[in-house]
């Protein structure tokens, strides 16, 4: 019902028509893990996504990538230090890197993060 109370239509079978009732058991991507290295999940033109998997200390190097970076944290929790600020995340939390970022420091005893940016 709309504010008003009215009924309004249900796109029922159209809402059917639009699911893909198949069962594909080849849904998940495939991707190796590195320590401390970016492993490459999905891309395409507009954005690249990788997992990245910390242990102790990384420094990233982002001068090459023309983007802001969306870091979050899937498993455990990381400090992410910039040379102006630093913040720890921990499991579901998302933290943004502006473009002008070129480098950062992550340290953790064991972490693994989704690392995204504009491609």
């Amino acid at each position: 019902k709309d504010k008003e109370g009215n009924s309004r239509e249900l796109h029922t079978k159209l809402a059917l028509d639009a699911i893909n009732f198949k069962n594909n058991k080849a849904y998940k991507l495939s991707y190796l893990k590195k320590v401390n290295q970016s492993a490459n999940i999905a891309s395409c033109k507009y954005f690249t996504t990788n997992i990245l998997t910390v242990k102790d200390v990384l420094e990233k190097d982002y001068s090459s990538i023309d983007s802001f970076v969306i870091l979050i944290c899937i498993k455990g929790e990381c400090s992410v230090s910039t040379s102006k600020n630093s913040e720890l995340i921990k499991t579901g939390e998302t933290t943004l890197l502006p473009a002008c970022n070129n480098s950062i420091k992550l340290e953790s005893e064991f972490c693994e993060l989704l690392e995204v940016y504009i491609s």
